[in-house]
């Protein structure tokens, strides 16, 4: 981990006082550096029009899947503004009182390799079931119309499949696991088990894919704490349960200050 956070603080330029005051672990491993990154949960004031931000870190977007035919309108359904009012009103500061708001969740700060989990099990009864219909996916990913600002830590928004996870099976209970990988030139192969096998790319775009990889096409130039900070250099505090997500992140990190 020392060794981590030299080059974490190198490559960054952040300053070695503050990093003796903000050492998290999770925020600087390599399995976040790889895989983690930024979304913001804004709600927005009807009657005043102000606007309240919180960050979370995320190392995959959990997306549903009920209505959508491709991951695309997943994302774009993620990302869609929800309307509070009535019973789930929103609290204003400004207004100091409950009012109309909106709420949306999108990619503040881009991950260098997104991780699309397809919501496919449900946990309802003793076994649960799954949503087994074919969700079409892209070999490309365009990421700007997912973002809340114009530039996302990231030399570019696009990214490129390398990676499917395929659950067959009934359930969480049961089945099995394979998966397909695109290696150098473009050359596709399915792993299952043991067995290591050449596929075409129109056999893995027809797949009923559980967990998509997608590489950026720009490494990520934004440190993932920068977006966390306030005005005065202070690491907010993770969203608290009132302003919490409408679909939040799978991971959610504790930002108590302490390392192991």
């Amino acid at each position: 981990h020392k060794h981590a956070m030299v080059a974490y603080k190198h490559i960054y330029n952040i300053d070695e006082e503050w990093t003796k005051k903000n050492r998290h672990m999770e925020l600087t491993s390599s399995i976040h550096q790889i895989f983690a990154g930024i979304i913001r949960s804004q709600v927005l004031c009807k009657n005043c029009g102000s606007a309240s931000n919180t960050y979370d870190p995320f190392t995959d977007l959990s997306l549903e899947l009920n209505e959508c035919g491709r991951v695309t309108e997943c994302l774009s359904k993620f990302t869609t503004k929800e309307t509070l009012g009535h019973n789930n009103a929103y609290f204003c500061d400004k207004c100091k009182r409950k009012s109309e708001a909106s709420k949306q969740l999108t990619i503040h700060t881009l991950p260098n390799v997104l991780v699309l989990q397809l919501k496919r099990f449900s946990f309802m009864g003793m076994s649960g079931g799954k949503i087994s219909k074919h969700v079409a996916f892209d070999q490309q990913v365009d990421m700007g119309k997912f973002l809340s600002r114009p530039t996302s830590g990231a030399k570019s928004n696009m990214y490129d499949l390398y990676g499917v996870l395929v659950h067959r099976g009934s359930s969480a209970q049961c089945g099995h696991y394979y998966s397909y990988v695109k290696h150098k030139g473009d050359r596709w192969y399915k792993c299952d088990d043991s067995q290591i096998s050449p596929a075409g790319i129109a056999e893995v775009l027809e797949q009923r894919a559980y967990i998509l990889f997608y590489a950026c096409r720009g490494r990520r130039q934004e440190s993932l704490i920068a977006p966390l900070l306030d005005e005065r250099g202070v690491l907010s505090p993770v969203t608290s349960p009132s302003h919490r997500p409408m679909s939040s992140p799978s991971f959610r990190l504790p930002f108590n200050g302490h390392l192991p």
